[in-house]
């Protein structure tokens, strides 16, 4: 049982199957041919799930950079705690010191666009009748003002946030 709403477990998925599967459940749209792929890009706090979907097929890559990183670059260029630098990244847009929080965040930028270059790239070399034609970003990190668009921006892909569930 679990917690107060007496439910059942009767399955526990990793991350990047249940995304998978969502994405096949919510969007089947995206998914409608196996040379098309969609890439479900999960930011949390520790990690970032990269999940490449076609109608038939799944590939994923655990990228070891999430929100927590974008925190650690400004606690560590303001000389400040994480906790103070945590505020300071969610208030960022409205700081007077939003271009050096911008600054202290922008290695990190690199480095997940570096990597999620790098394994689109992988998965592009072998599967090379897949086109990626759209990112589905999720997670906390997605809320980092700034992020979807940078990565839209690198990787010439069109990004989207899903707002709410579709089914």
């Amino acid at each position: 049982r679990y917690g107060h709403e007496d439910l059942s477990v009767a399955t526990v998925q990793m991350a990047p199957m249940a995304l998978y599967n969502w994405l096949l459940y919510d969007r089947p749209d995206l998914v409608s041919s196996d040379d098309r792929a969609v890439v479900v890009l999960n930011i949390g706090a520790e990690i970032t799930d990269l999940v490449a979907c076609t109608k038939s097929g799944v590939w994923q890559r655990c990228i070891l950079i999430g929100g927590n990183a974008f925190t650690q670059a400004i606690a560590d260029a303001f000389k400040i705690n994480f906790e103070k630098a945590e505020k300071l990244k969610r208030t960022a847009a409205v700081s007077k010191y939003a271009r050096q929080i911008l600054q202290a965040m922008k290695p990190v930028f690199t480095d997940l666009v570096g990597e999620v270059q790098k394994s689109l790239g992988f998965y592009t070399n072998a599967n090379p009748n897949v086109r990626v034609s759209r990112i589905v970003a999720m997670g906390g990190g997605t809320r980092l003002r700034g992020l979807l668009k940078y990565l839209q921006q690198s990787l010439q892909i069109p990004v989207e946030r899903p707002d709410a569930f579709k089914r």
